[in-house]
């Protein structure tokens, strides 16, 4: 118990740590359908021609902040880039927005949550523009509570 608390507290005060050193700036998104109300979208990527330059070897922060309009022990992220007419998953080491995405849980009703995480760019990737689908599915009911869509563009 003692080191569950220990790790947690390690990994609340690294994402806080990254969080304050990442210049943030808002970008364009689309809500898709959240269940939460969404107060705003910053990334800490460069912006080019409206897209979020996504370069290999990175791991680029978003920051979502948000209020539940239903409570819920947890979330789960998923990142997706749509490539034409298919998506395909951005790897995530931890799925658990509450231990990576610096969210206090459970959350409550109106209580506004920031949250924040990255995704690895890989040197595989390709050189391609995709949308960006990035969601958090509540753990129980599995409903979409958080979505938001951008416009990126991978480079290696």
């Amino acid at each position: 118990m003692v080191s569950h608390l220990f790790t947690l507290l390690i990994i609340t005060a690294i994402a806080g740590s990254i969080s304050s050193a990442a210049e943030f700036n808002p970008i364009n998104f689309k809500n898709c359908n959240s269940k939460y109300e969404i107060v705003g979208v910053e990334s800490n990527c460069k912006i080019e021609d409206g897209k979020c330059v996504l370069s290999s070897g990175e791991e680029p922060l978003l920051k979502i902040v948000f209020k539940p309009t239903a409570a819920a022990d947890g979330l789960k992220v998923a990142v997706k880039a749509k490539l034409d007419t298919s998506f395909v998953e951005f790897h995530l080491e931890n799925e658990d927005a509450c231990v990576t995405g610096n969210l206090k849980c459970p959350l409550t009703v109106g209580d506004t949550q920031t949250y924040i995480q990255g995704v690895p760019i890989r040197p595989e990737y390709p050189n391609v523009d995709v949308q960006v689908n990035w969601q958090l599915f509540d753990t129980k009911t599995n409903e979409k509570a958080v979505c938001v869509v951008f416009l990126g563009s991978v480079r290696n």
